[in-house]
């Protein structure tokens, strides 16, 4: 079977709104076949690092036009929190270097008790239920390392960095991930963040797979998507910025992706929440 090196269009995955200067893309994905970073599990996937601006053409490609068809729950997007979360977030930064809580990583997450930050989940909660009409199932402080490729953890293993992955908390089979939740991630920190991303669905990318491929699968939904980088590990993959004050709503239990702090200088903080469909 023939990789696939240019993006496909998804039926199943809507990018919206978008601006271009947000995106930019690589040409695949290097494999870690023989532990040549010590930080990720062996045969994990990981971005090549060479990334691009994107061109109309391919701009004009990958965005949908059909958001009046569409739901959170199988779409991309960025939203903009500035003018809801400027005067919380700026105090919730003051508290934390007054507290020196920035300094040290393992004692951010403490903060969670804090009055200030509790003020600014409130006013996110908010925001979800009375604008987005969504319930909350799930929210937790994520504290990354800057300048790192990708950043989630495992944390229940070896504290080994999984690569580009799929989202797990329902455990729903491939052909039913569409009912999976949605997931809602904050940069609460001073710098800009990534999202990586393939632009397919795991249902779109076990339609690609070679029938030998296919042969070997236990229809593990993680295991789709990593055959799937096997055979196309020159497919391209997006890189969204999301700046402070922004945040992405994707839905990462149907799309093999990660976060990204490269470039950033100062601890990355960001607010995750699992909502409903």
């Amino acid at each position: 079977m023939k990789e696939i090196t240019k993006f496909l269009k998804s039926k199943d995955i809507h990018l919206f709104d978008i601006g271009r200067e947000k995106l930019s893309v690589t040409n695949g994905v290097e494999i870690n076949h023989y532990n040549k970073d010590i930080g990720y599990f062996r045969s994990s996937f990981i971005p090549k690092h060479s990334w691009n601006e994107i061109d109309t053409e391919m701009y004009n490609f990958i965005l949908s036009n059909e958001k009046n068809s569409c739901s959170l729950k199988n779409i991309v997007d960025v939203l903009n929190l500035e003018l809801l979360l400027k005067p919380y977030l700026i105090e919730f930064h003051h508290s934390l270097i007054r507290n020196k809580y920035i300094d040290n990583l393992s004692q951010v997450e403490k903060f969670v008790d804090s009055k200030e930050f509790n003020i600014l989940t409130g006013e996110i909660n908010n925001f979800i239920i009375d604008e987005l009409h969504k319930n909350v199932k799930r929210k937790f402080l994520a504290v990354n390392e800057v300048n790192q490729i990708t950043t989630t953890v495992d944390y229940a293993d070896s504290k080994k960095k999984v690569g580009l992955h799929l989202d797990n908390w329902c455990k729903y089979d491939f052909k039913n991930r569409k009912e999976s939740p949605t997931r809602i991630c904050i940069n609460l920190g001073n710098e800009s963040r990534y999202l990586l991303l393939y632009n397919l669905s795991v249902l779109e990318m076990y339609s690609l797979l070679s029938k030998n491929a296919k042969k070997k699968l236990t229809h593990v939904s993680s295991e789709i998507g990593n055959f799937f980088m096997k055979e196309n590990s020159n497919y391209p993959i997006l890189r969204i910025e999301i700046l402070p004050f922004e945040g992405y709503v994707a839905p990462t239990e149907m799309i093999i992706h990660d976060g990204s702090t490269i470039g950033q200088s100062f601890i990355d903080l960001c607010l995750h929440y699992i909502i409903d469909n």
